[in-house]
Formats: structure tokens, C-alpha cells, sequence
């Protein structure tokens, strides 16, 4: 099931695609694909970003954000399916799986059904930018 995403102020677009496939059989015949591993990242105050990627089938979805910047730095963050991004970008409600706000560094995991998402980033910092790495993976 997937929950409202609270939100912030404004909106800078920032896009980045998937970063490539790969990884190895769990020993359940479904295996591990990588879509970004550890990339750095920097936005702006109250800025955006949104990392897509595609499932070609449900999945156990994980993903990790970690604060490189500022101590006070914070966010929300989900895995947003492709019909939420338009609100997301308009800094509306937004719905996602694993949400969380205003956190800093964190880790979660969700099951999702196949289709088109990205790893949804708000930075809710108001002056600060948001500097941090992410990774995100698939068991499918």
C-alpha cells in the first residue's frame, strides 16, 4: 500500500535516469538488479530530485539516501509511482511506497507492483542545500 508524502515549498526540476541493470540470483530464481548504487547528489533549498527507474514485474524495491551535507539537513523521500510525479513536481500531495519526511539519512524497502516510479526527493531544508548519496535495487 502506498501513503501520502508530505511536502515543502518549492520546486527545482531535476531529473536523472536509471543508471544501468545488474546483479545476481537470490536462490529464488528472481534476482537483483542495481539501478543506482551510491551516486552523489546535490540540491538546492526546498529543490527536488526524482531518480526513475522501470520494474518489469512486482518487486521488492530498497532504497538508501544518506546525508553527506549539513547535520541539520533533512527531507522526504519515497518511491513515487510515475502518475504521482506531476503533483510531486508541483510540490502537491504525492503518494509513494516507503515514504518518509523530514528525515536525513534512511533506508527502506517496499513491495511494488510492476510499472514506471522514481525515488522521489524533496529537500525541505529552506536555505541549506541538500547534499547527499543514493541507492536503489530490485528483487525481481
Amino acid at each position: 500500500m502506498w501513503n501520502r508524502v508530505g511536502i515543502c515549498v518549492f520546486a527545482l526540476m531535476v531529473s536523472v535516469g536509471a543508471a544501468g541493470c545488474g546483479g545476481g540470483n537470490n536462490g529464488s530464481g528472481a534476482s537483483d538488479h542495481v539501478f543506482f548504487d551510491n551516486l552523489p547528489k546535490d540540491i538546492g533549498a526546498s529543490g527536488h530530485f526524482e531518480g526513475t527507474f522501470s520494474l518489469p514485474s512486482n518487486a521488492t524495491v530498497t532504497y538508501s539516501v544518506t546525508n553527506t551535507g549539513a547535520s541539520t539537513t533533512s527531507w522526504n523521500v519515497g518511491i513515487a509511482p510515475a502518475s504521482e510525479l506531476p503533483a510531486f513536481e508541483a510540490d502537491q500531495m504525492w503518494q509513494a511506497y516507503a515514504p518518509h519526511n523530514d528525515v536525513s539519512t534512511i533506508s527502506d524497502s517496499a513491495s511494488v507492483p510492476a510499472g514506471d516510479y522514481a525515488l522521489a526527493l524533496r529537500c525541505t531544508n529552506i536555505v541549506n542545500d541538500c547534499s547527499f548519496t543514493f541507492s536503489v535495487d530490485a528483487v525481481f
